[in-house]
């Protein structure tokens, strides 16, 4: 009777002790839930967010070689980004420059590895290719090789972030509306590209057919005589469709008038 006694009391701490157990771990996570709500609440706040990214992009700038600029920053809604004054300058040479800089992106989408974007925009920009490249050159967790995120050791198989696209050695992006505006951007030493107006939608999302709309491209050679005064194309891979009407010149004696057809499927005629 005793030793029943004495193992009934054993039982009956080891019950106390899990229901004690089991309470704390129910207070963690409450508290735990309790938090994320409350950083979700505060990221559902404008002023919230804006101080949130005024945080971040010092820490973001100390990060990347060179010294970057912003005059002004907004974090208008929970998947949009939007900068004014953007400058980023290396050795006192600006390699990258924009009057206005937005993105807005959906979120569901990064989840699986993809960038999907409402619409990406840069007005007013300049940009020196060959700067950034020697800026990623010279810090080995920019470099280009590092560009896209890798999956770690302990996820063999995985893809990294973003995954491969639609078109082999490209990424797995999307994007509605691209509206570029450049003043000059640097391609290498001995060439460049003027007055660039560029609107256009892209997919290249991952386990889909490619796709390209060119509503508008306008351009001049920097210092050549070569220029596109307007092209628009539309590309649609799945369905076999090639379209387009262009204009410009090859030189300052030789203008060019360029015309894409659809054939059928699968076929289209170039006339130049």
């Amino acid at each position: 009777m005793k030793t029943t006694k004495v193992h009934g009391e054993k039982v009956k701490r080891e019950s106390q002790m899990l229901r004690r157990v089991l309470k704390a771990l129910g207070f963690v996570g409450l508290g735990v839930l309790g938090l994320v709500i409350v950083l979700l609440v505060l990221l559902l706040i404008a002023p919230m967010r804006n101080q949130i990214l005024m945080y971040a992009l010092p820490r973001i700038t100390d990060s990347l070689p060179g010294t970057l600029s912003v005059s002004d920053a907004d974090w208008p809604r929970l998947n949009a980004l939007h900068f004014e004054g953007v400058s980023w300058e290396a050795d006192s040479v600006t390699v990258l420059s924009a009057d206005t800089l937005a993105v807005s992106v959906r979120l569901l989408p990064l989840l699986r590895n993809d960038i999907e974007a409402h619409y990406l925009v840069a007005h007013g920009l300049n940009a020196d290719i060959p700067g950034i490249k020697a800026l990623f050159a010279s810090t080995d967790s920019l470099s280009p090789e590092h560009s896209v995120l890798p999956a770690s050791d302990g996820d063999a198989g995985k893809e990294g972030f973003p995954r491969n696209g639609s078109v082999p050695g490209l990424p797995s992006i999307a994007i509605d509306s691209l509206s570029f505006t450049a003043l000059a951007i640097k391609l290498n030493p001995e060439s460049r590209i003027e007055d660039l107006i560029l609107g256009a939608g892209i997919d290249l999302s991952h386990g889909g057919a490619p796709g390209l709309n060119i509503s508008r491209l306008t351009l001049h050679g920097g210092g050549k005589d070569w220029r596109i005064d307007d092209l628009r194309i539309v590309l649609n891979i799945g369905e076999g469709i090639m379209e387009g009407r262009g204009t410009g010149a090859l030189s300052a004696d030789l203008p060019f008038y360029l015309e894409i057809e659809p054939g059928g499927r699968d076929e289209f005629v170039i006339a130049l």
